[in-house]
């Protein structure tokens, strides 16, 4: 139910996707130009070396092949290849990784999560009363509370983006052993990493929500939601795992077999289906009705139970 009302509220507010599509074009422009002088030096040094020609072999022979088994493999071998490079040439390029990572933080914690509690109080108007709240309006009205969720929610989901690449690498570290190992390397990719986002979505896609429908505080708020994801988590988590595998679906489908164009489109349309499902997971553990349409409205069984007692007292 919470996979397919977050679907359909998806359709309802499409509209967001457009204005975040414009939001983080002139926050790419400004990125873009700012990674430029950090990463061109260092492209060029692994033009140089034929690097960067064999990424793109790697990628025209998936596309020709979709043989997942040797493109793992490829990818195996050249993430090995480029620590050494890097480690080699680490004295050369070392300022340029600092300010890198440097941008690519804000980037991350500054504008594409900014959206996230943007779009969910935009969100909260239409579920809550069917009204329409602008998404950039929205922005400037949480801008301060927004700020400082984001960098408390870096934080907090910091050791599983630890986990997640120190699996990544384990996994990449099987090809080397045999083919069935390569064969378990990918299940473990694919398999495990849609768990882990997952669960992800499970523990924190309600915590801006909580926020913002609740009005708590940034802790208080994420102790509220954990506590209500775990309360409901047999039926969150199957939700969950529906709405990650939707997300890296419409990535897949948008993205490598468009020439990356179409994340232009995935990328927003993730983090709105990312709001919309914590929005969701908040109305239904707290027992609130949503609209999901115009002619729709969701009653959860919880409400339900409790206006039926109500209206009992007339009776009686």
């Amino acid at each position: 139910m919470i996979y397919k009302n977050s679907l359909r509220i998806l359709f309802s507010n499409f509209d967001i996707v457009w204005k975040t599509i414009l939001y983080y074009f002139f926050n790419f422009l400004l990125v873009f130009g700012l990674c430029y002088l950090c990463i061109n030096p260092i492209y060029n040094f692994f033009d140089a070396s034929g690097f960067v020609s064999d990424v793109v072999g790697v990628y025209t022979d998936f596309l020709t092949n979709l043989n997942l088994t040797q493109f793992f493999e490829s990818i195996n071998e050249l993430f090995f290849r480029s620590v050494e490079i890097l480690t080699e040439n680490i004295s050369k390029f070392w300022l340029n990784f600092l300010f890198l990572f440097i941008i690519l933080f804000f980037v991350q914690v500054l504008i594409s999560n900014l959206t996230i509690m943007s779009s969910c109080n935009s969100l909260h108007y239409y579920m809550g009363s069917m009204n329409k709240h602008g998404f950039y309006l929205s922005y400037n009205e949480l801008f301060g509370k927004n700020l400082k969720t984001q960098f408390v929610y870096f934080l907090v989901t910091l050791p599983l983006k630890v986990i997640y690449i120190a699996l990544f690498i384990l996994s990449l570290k099987m090809f080397n052993i045999s083919f069935a190992m390569s064969v378990l390397a990918i299940f473990i990719i694919i398999i495990g990493f849609v768990l882990l986002i997952s669960f992800k979505f499970t523990l924190f896609g309600s915590w801006i929500p909580t926020i913002v429908v609740l009005n708590y505080g940034i802790l208080k708020s994420l102790k509220v939601s954990v506590k209500n994801s775990f309360k409901n988590f047999k039926r969150v988590f199957p939700n969950a795992i529906g709405i990650a595998i939707t997300i890296i679906l419409i990535n897949i489908i948008l993205g490598p077999f468009t020439l990356m164009v179409g994340l232009l489109i995935s990328i927003p349309t993730s983090y709105l289906i990312y709001s919309i499902f914590g929005m969701v997971t908040v109305y239904e553990c707290q027992g609130m009705r949503y609209y999901v349409d115009v002619y729709n409205v969701i009653t959860p069984k919880k409400k339900e139970i409790h206006d039926n007692i109500k209206s009992m007292k007339f009776f009686i």
